[in-house]
């Protein structure tokens, strides 16, 4: 985890309330007086709800520049993992197979690399993004969502090519909306 001030300070919340959570308190007659003066001891915790989610805290984005920005650095990460996935698969005629561990290792990776990245990139389109900003980069990202989970689940060649094409046909949209 990187730690920034927000996460520092967010810690340090969290040690205060579980430093105050546990207290103890006599509910004997004796005012606590004594120690073992017949009293009972409770001891009472505050109860945390575990998290739920794994995904990161992500800070809509409402700058299209900064946007961009970010997108283009991001999107990149996934887009290198999804083509080294690819280049062990292209030119082999569809003769490669999902036993091939390296094959198995980059398409693992692949989708790893994309479950992590993509929530933080649909989380940065920030409201005030125009649509045909915000239109284009969602798509993008959701066709790379569906490529890595088509990867993860060892879909057919035929799928893989259809979901690459159109990861391909979505991205001069991309690149458009960010001015490039």
């Amino acid at each position: 985890m990187r730690h920034t001030p927000t996460t520092t300070a967010t810690a340090l919340a969290l040690t205060g309330l579980a430093a105050l959570g546990l207290t103890a308190c006599d509910r004997g007659g004796n005012n606590g007086a004594s120690s073992n003066g017949g009293g009972t001891t409770i001891i009472q915790t505050i109860a945390q709800t575990p998290s739920t989610s794994n995904a990161p805290a992500v800070t809509p984005i409402s700058d299209p520049k900064k946007l961009c920005h970010l997108f283009m650095a991001r999107v990149q990460e996934i887009n290198n993992a999804i083509d080294s996935y690819w280049k062990l698969t292209v030119g082999d005629n569809n003769k490669w197979s999902w036993g091939d561990p390296n094959i198995s290792k980059a398409a693992d990776n692949a989708k790893e690399v994309t479950d992590k990245v993509a929530p933080i990139l649909l989380g940065s389109i920030g409201p005030d993004i125009p649509k045909d900003q915000a239109d284009p980069l969602r798509a993008y990202v959701s066709t790379a969502q569906d490529f890595a989970k088509a990867i993860g689940e060892r879909s057919s060649p035929d799928d893989l090519n259809s979901l690459n094409e159109k990861l391909n046909d979505e991205l001069p949209a991309l690149n458009r909306a960010c001015g490039y």
